[in-house]
């Protein structure tokens, strides 16, 4: 549990104080930890879907702290909230810089750190997302055979290269775009490199401190690695996007849709599309929907949703979005996208199993299924091999591991209670070596 306590004390101020100005004492003395080989990697495909579903299908409806169980979403929130409406940001080099000095982190996750940004921001701020992921790709080949850095270094580090990756690739799949042009810089607006820098620091520090408070609410390091890291990084988006509390251009001015979600209340094709990603100077959104009813309508921003019905199951809705800003233009482009109401109404998306896959045989682990509170048509059962599930929800299992553990199981299986609904399974494979040391 050294290793445990370490990071409680000493390594959560580091990752609050990437987003943050005020100085924290760093406890002296700590050991230097072991190297170590980490080779367990196939989690990064989930949380990589998870945060691209999370944003194209649930992002302006979702609580992010749902993510979490809930005998830990309001020690989570208080503690998020906390330290993310307390401090101001500073520069990341000198914060690293400031903890290599103190040991507290090493000079090589430092490192590696500092190349994980370099490619999330500086090649997004060129708009080249698909260059950014193969970037971000080689970082991750580089992290996991870099022989300098611990289990729990590698382990943070690959997991917040796959929130990157996935929220990249939403942005390349959806041609993510801020205005760039005069008329925008006349309203006050940013250019296209201040806003996305901006946005990538602000949601960069909104997952760091997710990271950081989820590795201080216990051994595992499940809530950390897996929730804490999503919910943070969501969180940090909902507010840029929304303009709250988000410091980008005050407004983040009067730019194209960043994104639609959709929320079904029952199993027929209609859903409630919610827009969202435009500034305060928006007025209103033009929708034109072919294959859908209504054909055309017009939303305020202060309630961008619209009630949209597909009107041929075989036909899928095709949907155009016109921003339209306080001086009575519109942006260059429009937002396009086709969903099928009548297939998605049936499917089981944007769902994933997180929590900790190393543990210590004996004690009590909390997993959760991302994504289940988002539809009302989802439930889920939970099974277990080598423990007992003491206490469950629709979205979430606390299970006590087994003295004797040596290899366990753990088993969501969601389905869509919709006539001809999906059903899918997800599993963790847990290790009874204790947590990452």
């Amino acid at each position: 549990m050294k290793y445990y306590k370490m990071i409680r004390y000493c390594f959560l101020p580091v990752l609050v104080l990437f987003f943050m100005s005020c100085e924290k004492a760093i406890p002296d003395g700590h050991e230097a930890l072991a190297l170590t080989t980490y080779d367990n990697y196939d989690e990064l495909t989930t949380i990589r879907t998870a945060i691209t579903e999370q944003l194209k299908n649930q992002l302006a409806f979702i609580d992010p702290y749902a993510f979490l169980s809930e005998n830990q979403r309001a020690e989570f929130k208080q503690k998020m909230e906390t330290e993310m409406a307390t401090f101001q940001g500073v520069q990341l080099s000198e914060i690293l810089r400031t903890y290599v000095q103190q040991e507290v982190i090493s000079p090589s996750f430092s490192i590696a750190y500092s190349k994980l940004m370099d490619a999330y921001q500086n090649d997004g701020s060129t708009r080249d997302f698909a260059f950014a992921n193969a970037r971000l790709e080689r970082e991750l080949t580089n992290i996991k055979e870099n022989p300098l850095l611990t289990i729990a270094e590698k382990k943070q580090l690959v997991t917040m290269g796959a929130v990157f990756q996935g929220a990249n690739q939403y942005f390349l799949d959806i041609g993510f775009q801020l205005p760039d042009d005069e008329a925008s810089l006349a309203r006050g607006g940013c250019s296209w490199k201040e806003s996305w820098n901006c946005i990538t620091e602000y949601t960069g520090g909104g997952m760091l401190v997710g990271l950081g408070v989820g590795i201080g609410m216990g051994p595992g390091g499940g809530v950390a690695f897996g929730v804490g890291t999503a919910a943070g990084f969501t969180l940090g988006v909902i507010q840029v996007i929304r303009g709250e509390n988000g410091p980008c251009c005050e407004s983040l001015d009067c730019n194209l849709v960043l994104g639609v979600s959709l929320r079904f209340d029952d199993c027929t094709p209609t859903a409630t599309y919610q827009a969202y990603g435009f500034g305060a100077d928006n007025t209103t959104l033009n929708w034109a929907n072919t294959g859908g009813t209504p054909a055309t309508a017009t939303t305020p921003t202060s309630n961008p949703r619209l009630v949209i019905t597909q009107d041929d199951p075989a036909v899928a809705v095709s949907t155009d979005i016109v921003a339209v800003c306080v001086d009575g233009t519109t942006e260059a482009n429009n937002l396009s996208f086709t969903r099928n109401l009548a297939e998605l109404v049936r499917s089981v998306s944007g769902v994933s199993l997180l929590g900790p896959d190393q543990i210590y045989p004996g004690e009590t682990y909390t997993y959760t299924g991302y994504g289940i509170s988002a539809n009302s048509n989802y439930a889920s059962q939970w099974f277990v091999d080598g423990g007992t599930i003491i206490a469950s929800s629709n979205n979430s299992a606390t299970v006590r591991w087994d003295n004797d553990l040596s290899e366990g199981r753990l088993q969501l299986q969601v389905a869509n209670n919709c006539p001809g609904g999906e059903q899918a399974v997800f599993t963790i494979s847990v290790s009874g070596d204790g947590p990452i040391p």
